[in-house]
């Protein structure tokens, strides 16, 4: 697994922590303020890169969201 898809998978599971947020806009300002805070500039990137290109299908849709909050 290259280190890119392993952004994914983690992107993945912090969402899978904030899913039992009942108000999504919580929710994602919540995964954002997260990923802002943890993870480094460049993993951003990268992430960002993934959700813009054919690893956006499997991104959950909240992390999608947030990149794009």
């Amino acid at each position: 697994m290259k280190d890119n898809d392993n952004l994914v998978k983690m992107a993945n599971h912090i969402a899978h922590y904030f899913e039992s947020e009942p108000d999504r806009q919580v929710a994602v300002q919540g995964l954002r303020q997260h990923l802002h805070s943890f993870w480094t500039p460049a993993m951003l990137k990268q992430l960002d890169e993934k959700a813009q290109g054919e690893a956006a299908k499997q991104l959950d849709p909240l992390v999608m969201r947030a990149l794009q909050a």
